[in-house]
């Protein structure tokens, strides 16, 4: 149960495209992220159910997530070269900075 709760939101999108839930929409859903509470209740409920629409995307997004979950994250400090302050944490870019006038 702990493991679907992180996951209802990114299924919520899901529910947009969705002929079982309904989403209305609002005048300032542009590129903001909404998440609709009731809608996100929707969507769990659903899943619980085992609702063929969403427990496909479900397991899915499980598969996904455990494959990610299997690398092994690359730390800022995993450096090949050192910064000139010789801190491994400081940013080290080899980018050429300018702006015009």
């Amino acid at each position: 149960m702990i493991r679907i709760a992180p996951l209802i939101v990114i299924l919520g999108a899901f529910a947009l495209d969705s002929p079982r839930i309904s989403a209305q929409p609002s005048a300032t859903a542009g590129y903001l992220v909404f998440h609709n509470e009731d809608q996100l209740l929707q969507v769990k409920a659903a899943i619980l159910a085992k609702d063929p629409y969403f427990s496909e995307r479900y397991t899915k997004l499980l598969a996904e997530a455990d494959l990610l979950l299997a690398k092994t994250p690359d730390p800022v400090v995993n450096k090949t070269v050192i910064p000139p302050s010789g801190d491994q944490h400081d940013y080290l870019s080899f980018s050429p900075y300018g702006w015009p006038d």
